[in-house]
């Protein structure tokens, strides 16, 4: 139980640290290389959330072992475990978005900075943009899915 607790605060420190660098870092600094810091933190916390209850599930042989993939590791989470603790359906969307950007992002060969956009396209130039307002609504939008993975472990570490 002690890796579960352990993955969750690493989840919640990436969380808070997306959030308080979208709305508190940024209006200060307006810096839109935040940008790319606060969709990495957010991805990374949806991540590791959604490996903290996989872990908890493994733990109590809920779910079989899996291999380090995250493809399967979503898969196994959006069949079994969003369907067991009640996660809604635009959490996995978020949650699939997100990890889409950051890997097209770190395969990209050109990044710039667009007005308020952070834009970055592949070899063959299609381009994808990251923009503040999503981020934010992103980060709005998880807090319920963040609030609910705490509960779920947090009761689940009162009982062990």
């Amino acid at each position: 139980m002690e890796e579960v607790m352990r993955i969750l605060n690493d989840a919640n420190k990436a969380f808070n640290t997306a959030d308080h660098l979208a709305f508190v870092t940024y209006n200060l600094v307006k810096d839109q290389k935040l940008i790319l810091s606060i969709t990495e933190n957010l991805s990374k916390s949806l991540i590791l959330a959604m490996d903290s209850i996989l872990t908890y599930d493994r733990l109590y042989k809920r779910i079989s072992l899996y291999p380090d993939n995250f493809d399967v590791k979503f898969d196994i989470f959006k069949g079994v475990c969003a369907r067991r603790y009640n996660f809604e359906r635009e959490h996995m969307v978020i949650i699939e978005d997100l990890k889409k950007l950051v890997d097209a992002r770190k395969q990209s060969m050109v990044e710039f900075v667009r007005k308020d956009k952070y834009v970055f396209g592949d070899k063959d130039y299609n381009t994808k943009t990251i923009t503040l307002d999503k981020l934010k609504n992103y980060i709005n939008e998880c807090k319920p899915f963040m609030s609910r993975v705490n509960q779920v472990l947090k009761n689940a570490a009162i009982r062990f």
